[in-house]
Order: structure tokens, then sequence, then C-alpha cells
């Protein structure tokens, strides 16, 4: 969590930073401050980018850094 906070913190000030590829729905909620329910409704409503993963049956959301980076600028 606190890896997070500083790396938007970082992303704020407009520094690069190096991060991953893509999020979990939990790192991206704590990522943009909502709850994870809001990020499913925005994966939904094609507000928030998203892939699924391949290593299960009913595969996991991952949200790619650039679509997690558009809402923390606000773009």
């Amino acid at each position: 969590m606190d890896r997070l906070r500083g790396e938007v913190d970082e992303l704020r000030k407009g520094e690069t930073v190096a991060l991953k590829p893509a999020y979990s729905v939990k790192e991206a909620a704590q990522l943009l401050g909502k709850a994870e329910q809001t990020i499913r409704r925005w994966i939904r409503e094609g507000k928030l980018e998203s892939r699924k993963s391949s290593d299960a049956q009913q595969g996991h959301h991952m949200i790619p850094y650039a679509s997690i980076e558009k809402h923390l600028r606000g773009s």
C-alpha cells in the first residue's frame, strides 16, 4: 500500500515512475482512491480499460497502467 501511495504522489507531481504494466482491481482502487466496486463498475461502463487474465477459467481483471494514469491526471 505504501508503495502504491508513493507512486501516486510521484504521478501527481508529474514525475516518471517505473510501474507495473497492469494492476489488479484492488490495486487500481487503492491508486485511484475508490472502492473496488467502483472500479468494477467503471470497467463495465467502459470508463476504465481492462484485460482479463488467462490464469483461471474466470480470469481476473487487470487494468493497464496507462488507463490508471489517465484517471489520475484527470484526462
